[in-house]
């Protein structure tokens, strides 16, 4: 009988996908896809126990998604600004960590 893949196994596979493809930050994308897909918070995700079958069916269809160079957040459906957690969604600006910077300025 075949074990599900641990965690790590999961991340360790999903890293090396997008570090052949040339993404900035492997190890950190798989880690929010992974957590993202299981419901839980970055930290706790080897914590979290064996995923199901759907959310690492899902995993895996994240991580080519991100391999083919889609922006993480829109992935996500979110990301980070200014404090604010907004939505995102295809034909969304995602904003940049710059724009925090002069919204600062203004």
């Amino acid at each position: 009988m075949n074990r599900p893949p641990t965690t790590s196994e999961l991340l360790r596979v999903a890293e090396e996908r997008l570090e052949k493809v040339g993404v900035a930050s492997p190890r950190a994308d798989a880690l929010l896809l992974l957590a993202r897909r299981l419901g839980v918070e970055r930290g706790e995700l080897f914590l979290a126990g064996e995923p199901d079958p759907g959310a690492l069916e899902g995993f895996r269809a994240d991580v080519e998604r991100r391999a083919r160079r889609e922006p993480l957040q829109l992935i996500l459906g979110e990301t980070g600004f200014y404090g604010l957690t907004l939505t995102v969604r295809p034909g969304v600006f995602i904003p940049r960590p710059e724009t925090e910077v002069l919204l600062d300025l203004a």
